[in-house]
Protein backbone atom coordinates (compact mmCIF):
# COMPACT_ATOMS: atom_id res chain seq x y z
CA UNK A 1 0.00 0.00 0.00
CA UNK A 2 1.36 3.39 -0.99
CA UNK A 3 1.61 6.06 1.73
CA UNK A 4 1.26 9.80 1.04
CA UNK A 5 2.14 12.31 3.76
CA UNK A 6 -0.13 15.24 4.60
CA UNK A 7 1.89 18.39 5.32
CA UNK A 8 -0.83 20.88 6.33
CA UNK A 9 -4.41 20.61 7.54
CA UNK A 10 -7.19 23.17 7.87
CA UNK A 11 -9.21 23.55 11.05
CA UNK A 12 -12.34 21.84 9.73
CA UNK A 13 -10.28 19.13 8.04
CA UNK A 14 -8.66 18.37 11.40
CA UNK A 15 -12.05 18.07 13.03
CA UNK A 16 -13.31 15.86 10.21
CA UNK A 17 -10.47 13.42 10.83
CA UNK A 18 -11.02 13.54 14.57
CA UNK A 19 -14.80 13.08 14.49
CA UNK A 20 -15.51 10.88 11.46
CA UNK A 21 -14.50 7.24 11.48
CA UNK A 22 -15.62 6.57 7.92
CA UNK A 23 -16.22 8.48 4.69
CA UNK A 24 -16.84 8.04 0.98
CA UNK A 25 -15.07 9.58 -2.00
CA UNK A 26 -17.50 12.28 -3.17
CA UNK A 27 -15.62 13.68 -6.19
CA UNK A 28 -12.27 13.21 -7.92
CA UNK A 29 -10.45 15.99 -9.80
CA UNK A 30 -7.09 16.20 -11.52
CA UNK A 31 -5.15 17.43 -8.45
CA UNK A 32 -7.56 16.78 -5.60
CA UNK A 33 -10.46 14.73 -4.34
CA UNK A 34 -13.20 15.11 -1.73
CA UNK A 35 -14.28 12.81 1.07
CA UNK A 36 -17.76 13.08 2.52
CA UNK A 37 -19.34 12.03 5.80
CA UNK A 38 -22.96 13.16 5.97
CA UNK A 39 -22.97 16.91 5.41
CA UNK A 40 -19.24 17.28 6.14
CA UNK A 41 -16.45 17.30 3.57
CA UNK A 42 -12.68 17.33 3.41
CA UNK A 43 -10.52 18.08 0.36
CA UNK A 44 -7.22 16.27 -0.18
CA UNK A 45 -5.13 18.19 -2.69
CA UNK A 46 -1.75 19.06 -4.17
CA UNK A 47 0.13 22.12 -2.79
CA UNK A 48 -1.02 24.36 -5.64
CA UNK A 49 -4.64 23.77 -4.61
CA UNK A 50 -3.86 26.00 -1.64
CA UNK A 51 -4.67 25.82 2.04
CA UNK A 52 -8.21 26.06 3.28
CA UNK A 53 -10.36 25.19 6.29
CA UNK A 54 -11.53 21.94 4.67
CA UNK A 55 -8.22 21.04 3.06
CA UNK A 56 -5.49 18.47 3.68
CA UNK A 57 -2.46 19.37 1.53
CA UNK A 58 -0.19 16.50 0.52
CA UNK A 59 3.58 16.73 0.89
CA UNK A 60 4.46 16.17 -2.75
CA UNK A 61 4.52 18.46 -5.74
CA UNK A 62 2.76 16.11 -8.18
CA UNK A 63 -0.45 14.54 -6.90
CA UNK A 64 -2.82 12.70 -9.23
CA UNK A 65 -5.61 10.95 -7.30
CA UNK A 66 -6.79 8.94 -10.31
CA UNK A 67 -3.28 7.53 -10.79
CA UNK A 68 -3.47 6.28 -7.20
CA UNK A 69 -6.70 4.45 -7.93
CA UNK A 70 -9.08 6.92 -6.25
CA UNK A 71 -12.59 6.62 -7.68
CA UNK A 72 -15.96 8.14 -6.69
CA UNK A 73 -17.96 6.19 -4.11
CA UNK A 74 -14.94 4.36 -2.70
CA UNK A 75 -14.93 3.83 1.06
CA UNK A 76 -12.39 5.43 3.39
CA UNK A 77 -11.35 4.66 6.94
CA UNK A 78 -10.59 7.87 8.85
CA UNK A 79 -8.62 8.48 12.06
CA UNK A 80 -6.70 11.41 13.51
CA UNK A 81 -3.48 9.80 12.30
CA UNK A 82 -4.35 8.48 8.85
CA UNK A 83 -6.93 8.16 6.08
CA UNK A 84 -7.04 4.88 4.18
CA UNK A 85 -8.77 4.86 0.79
CA UNK A 86 -10.27 1.49 -0.15
CA UNK A 87 -7.00 -0.26 0.70
CA UNK A 88 -5.33 1.31 -2.36
CA UNK A 89 -3.30 3.93 -0.49
CA UNK A 90 -3.00 5.70 2.83
CA UNK A 91 -2.68 9.35 3.83
CA UNK A 92 -0.68 9.87 6.99
CA UNK A 93 -1.19 12.92 9.22
CA UNK A 94 1.59 12.00 11.64
CA UNK A 95 3.73 15.05 10.81
CA UNK A 96 1.25 17.51 9.35
CA UNK A 97 1.10 21.10 10.56
CA UNK A 98 -2.13 23.02 11.21
CA UNK A 99 -3.06 25.90 8.93
CA UNK A 100 -5.13 28.84 10.15
CA UNK A 101 -6.06 32.07 8.42
CA UNK A 102 -3.85 34.96 9.59
CA UNK A 103 -5.46 38.12 11.02
CA UNK A 104 -6.90 40.57 8.52
CA UNK A 105 -4.81 43.69 7.84
CA UNK A 106 -6.09 47.15 8.69
CA UNK A 107 -8.48 48.19 5.88
CA UNK A 108 -8.68 51.46 4.03
CA UNK A 109 -11.92 53.43 3.66
CA UNK A 110 -14.57 51.36 1.85
CA UNK A 111 -15.43 54.33 -0.38
CA UNK A 112 -11.79 54.76 -1.41
CA UNK A 113 -11.47 51.03 -2.03
CA UNK A 114 -14.50 51.03 -4.34
CA UNK A 115 -13.02 53.93 -6.28
CA UNK A 116 -9.61 52.26 -6.52
CA UNK A 117 -11.08 48.96 -7.63
CA UNK A 118 -13.24 50.56 -10.30
CA UNK A 119 -10.29 52.58 -11.59
CA UNK A 120 -8.26 49.39 -11.79
CA UNK A 121 -11.11 47.53 -13.51
CA UNK A 122 -10.17 48.81 -16.96
CA UNK A 123 -7.09 46.61 -16.79
CA UNK A 124 -8.90 43.42 -15.76
CA UNK A 125 -8.49 40.46 -18.08
CA UNK A 126 -11.83 39.22 -19.36
CA UNK A 127 -13.41 36.74 -16.94
CA UNK A 128 -14.42 33.33 -18.34
CA UNK A 129 -17.92 32.99 -19.74
CA UNK A 130 -18.45 29.29 -19.13
CA UNK A 131 -21.28 29.84 -16.69
CA UNK A 132 -23.26 32.37 -18.70
CA UNK A 133 -26.74 31.10 -17.83
CA UNK A 134 -28.01 30.39 -14.35
CA UNK A 135 -29.07 26.90 -13.37
CA UNK A 136 -32.57 28.23 -12.84
CA UNK A 137 -32.79 29.22 -16.51
CA UNK A 138 -32.77 32.98 -16.09
CA UNK A 139 -30.99 35.30 -18.51
CA UNK A 140 -28.69 37.72 -16.75
CA UNK A 141 -26.87 41.00 -17.11
CA UNK A 142 -23.72 42.18 -15.33
CA UNK A 143 -21.72 40.69 -12.49
CA UNK A 144 -20.23 43.84 -10.91
CA UNK A 145 -22.23 47.08 -10.85
CA UNK A 146 -19.86 49.85 -11.97
CA UNK A 147 -17.37 47.44 -13.62
CA UNK A 148 -19.59 46.47 -16.55
CA UNK A 149 -17.01 46.41 -19.32
CA UNK A 150 -15.13 43.39 -17.89
CA UNK A 151 -17.85 41.09 -16.58
CA UNK A 152 -19.47 37.85 -17.65
CA UNK A 153 -23.25 37.58 -17.78
CA UNK A 154 -24.91 35.62 -15.03
CA UNK A 155 -26.77 37.22 -12.17
CA UNK A 156 -29.19 39.73 -13.67
CA UNK A 157 -30.95 41.84 -11.07
CA UNK A 158 -30.19 39.35 -8.31
CA UNK A 159 -26.81 40.91 -7.53
CA UNK A 160 -28.33 44.40 -7.46
CA UNK A 161 -31.07 43.18 -5.12
CA UNK A 162 -28.46 41.60 -2.86
CA UNK A 163 -26.48 44.86 -2.75
CA UNK A 164 -29.64 46.76 -1.87
CA UNK A 165 -30.42 44.24 0.87
CA UNK A 166 -26.97 44.80 2.38
CA UNK A 167 -27.03 48.59 2.12
CA UNK A 168 -30.66 48.77 3.28
CA UNK A 169 -30.01 47.19 6.67
CA UNK A 170 -30.02 43.43 5.96
CA UNK A 171 -33.69 42.87 6.86
CA UNK A 172 -33.67 39.54 8.75
CA UNK A 173 -37.37 39.02 7.97
CA UNK A 174 -36.77 39.23 4.21
CA UNK A 175 -33.55 37.38 3.28
CA UNK A 176 -34.89 36.55 -0.20
CA UNK A 177 -32.11 38.48 -2.04
CA UNK A 178 -29.57 36.22 -0.31
CA UNK A 179 -31.45 33.01 -0.98
CA UNK A 180 -32.02 34.04 -4.62
CA UNK A 181 -28.26 33.74 -5.20
CA UNK A 182 -27.83 30.40 -3.43
CA UNK A 183 -27.30 27.57 -5.90
CA UNK A 184 -27.38 29.85 -8.95
CA UNK A 185 -25.18 28.35 -11.67
CA UNK A 186 -23.78 24.86 -12.25
CA UNK A 187 -20.92 23.08 -10.53
CA UNK A 188 -19.99 21.79 -7.09
CA UNK A 189 -19.80 25.41 -5.89
CA UNK A 190 -22.35 27.39 -7.94
CA UNK A 191 -21.55 30.95 -8.93
CA UNK A 192 -24.12 32.48 -6.61
CA UNK A 193 -22.60 30.67 -3.64
CA UNK A 194 -19.13 31.90 -4.60
CA UNK A 195 -20.51 35.46 -4.63
CA UNK A 196 -21.82 35.03 -1.09
CA UNK A 197 -18.52 33.55 0.13
CA UNK A 198 -16.66 36.53 -1.34
CA UNK A 199 -19.07 38.98 0.30
CA UNK A 200 -18.74 37.24 3.68
CA UNK A 201 -14.93 37.37 3.46
CA UNK A 202 -14.95 41.07 2.64
CA UNK A 203 -17.37 41.99 5.42
CA UNK A 204 -15.24 40.02 7.88
CA UNK A 205 -12.04 41.63 6.58
CA UNK A 206 -13.29 45.20 7.04
CA UNK A 207 -14.88 44.31 10.40
CA UNK A 208 -18.45 45.10 9.37
CA UNK A 209 -19.71 42.82 12.13
CA UNK A 210 -23.42 43.61 11.87
CA UNK A 211 -23.61 43.12 8.12
CA UNK A 212 -21.47 39.99 8.34
CA UNK A 213 -23.66 38.56 11.10
CA UNK A 214 -26.86 39.33 9.20
CA UNK A 215 -25.59 37.66 6.05
CA UNK A 216 -24.25 34.65 7.93
CA UNK A 217 -27.56 34.28 9.76
CA UNK A 218 -29.47 34.42 6.47
CA UNK A 219 -27.32 31.56 5.20
CA UNK A 220 -28.17 29.41 8.21
CA UNK A 221 -31.81 29.50 7.10
CA UNK A 222 -31.30 28.40 3.49
CA UNK A 223 -34.30 26.43 2.23
CA UNK A 224 -33.53 22.73 1.64
CA UNK A 225 -31.90 21.56 -1.58
CA UNK A 226 -31.09 25.03 -2.97
CA UNK A 227 -27.43 24.16 -3.45
CA UNK A 228 -25.03 21.22 -3.41
CA UNK A 229 -24.06 19.66 -0.05
CA UNK A 230 -20.41 20.56 -0.67
CA UNK A 231 -21.19 24.18 -1.43
CA UNK A 232 -23.42 24.39 1.62
CA UNK A 233 -20.45 23.19 3.68
CA UNK A 234 -18.29 25.99 2.23
CA UNK A 235 -21.01 28.57 2.91
CA UNK A 236 -21.29 27.48 6.53
CA UNK A 237 -17.52 27.54 6.94
CA UNK A 238 -17.36 31.09 5.52
CA UNK A 239 -20.21 32.14 7.82
CA UNK A 240 -18.01 31.08 10.74
CA UNK A 241 -15.01 33.04 9.43
CA UNK A 242 -13.18 30.17 7.71
CA UNK A 243 -12.05 30.94 4.14
CA UNK A 244 -9.31 29.64 1.88
CA UNK A 245 -5.77 31.00 1.83
CA UNK A 246 -6.21 32.31 -1.72
CA UNK A 247 -9.43 34.16 -0.91
CA UNK A 248 -7.91 35.53 2.30
CA UNK A 249 -4.91 36.81 0.34
CA UNK A 250 -7.17 38.39 -2.30
CA UNK A 251 -9.46 40.10 0.21
CA UNK A 252 -6.47 41.29 2.25
CA UNK A 253 -4.92 42.79 -0.86
CA UNK A 254 -8.14 44.56 -1.84
CA UNK A 255 -8.80 46.11 1.57
CA UNK A 256 -5.28 47.55 1.60
CA UNK A 257 -5.63 48.91 -1.93
CA UNK A 258 -3.38 46.37 -3.69
CA UNK A 259 -5.62 45.36 -6.56
CA UNK A 260 -3.15 43.52 -8.81
CA UNK A 261 -2.21 40.81 -6.24
CA UNK A 262 -5.90 40.34 -5.46
CA UNK A 263 -6.83 39.68 -9.08
CA UNK A 264 -3.82 37.39 -9.51
CA UNK A 265 -4.91 35.31 -6.51
CA UNK A 266 -8.54 35.13 -7.59
CA UNK A 267 -7.60 34.00 -11.09
CA UNK A 268 -6.22 30.77 -9.57
CA UNK A 269 -9.47 29.78 -7.80
CA UNK A 270 -11.37 27.32 -9.98
CA UNK A 271 -12.48 28.08 -13.52
CA UNK A 272 -14.59 31.10 -12.63
CA UNK A 273 -15.09 30.81 -8.84
CA UNK A 274 -12.48 33.49 -8.19
CA UNK A 275 -14.25 35.95 -10.47
CA UNK A 276 -17.58 35.19 -8.79
CA UNK A 277 -15.97 35.76 -5.39
CA UNK A 278 -14.67 39.10 -6.65
CA UNK A 279 -18.22 39.97 -7.69
CA UNK A 280 -19.28 39.35 -4.09
CA UNK A 281 -16.38 41.39 -2.73
CA UNK A 282 -17.20 44.36 -4.97
CA UNK A 283 -20.93 44.12 -4.19
CA UNK A 284 -20.30 44.10 -0.44
CA UNK A 285 -17.83 46.99 -0.71
CA UNK A 286 -20.31 49.09 -2.65
CA UNK A 287 -23.08 48.30 -0.16
CA UNK A 288 -20.93 49.28 2.82
CA UNK A 289 -19.75 52.46 1.10
CA UNK A 290 -23.39 53.42 0.44
CA UNK A 291 -24.51 52.79 4.03
CA UNK A 292 -24.47 55.98 6.14
CA UNK A 293 -24.36 54.15 9.48
CA UNK A 294 -23.57 50.66 10.79
CA UNK A 295 -26.10 48.03 9.77
CA UNK A 296 -28.33 46.95 12.67
CA UNK A 297 -28.83 43.37 13.78
CA UNK A 298 -31.69 43.41 16.30
CA UNK A 299 -31.16 40.13 18.15
CA UNK A 300 -28.31 37.91 19.22
CA UNK A 301 -27.16 35.37 16.67
CA UNK A 302 -24.97 32.30 17.03
CA UNK A 303 -22.97 31.01 14.02
CA UNK A 304 -23.65 27.63 12.47
CA UNK A 305 -20.13 26.55 13.42
CA UNK A 306 -18.53 26.97 16.83
CA UNK A 307 -14.79 26.39 16.52
CA UNK A 308 -15.54 24.49 13.33
CA UNK A 309 -18.22 22.18 14.76
CA UNK A 310 -21.63 22.03 13.13
CA UNK A 311 -24.40 22.92 15.56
Amino acid sequence: MRTVAIRQSGILAEEFCRDCRSADVAAVHERSFYLRHGGRFVCIGAPDVGNGPLTLLVDQHVFRPSALGVRPAQAAVVTERHVQINKCFELTLARCEPWRSPPWPTPSSSTKLVEALEQYAAGFPSPPRARARGERGEESQNVWPGVESRTHDLFGTRLTNFEQWLSGGCNPVSPHPVHALVGLGPGLTPSGDDVLVGALALLDAIDERNAYTALARALTNIPPNLTSPLSLCFLRAAAAGHVSQKLHHAASSIITGNMAPAVAALCTIGHSSGWDMLAGIVTALRAVAATPQPLHVPEKWEPVFRSGHAV
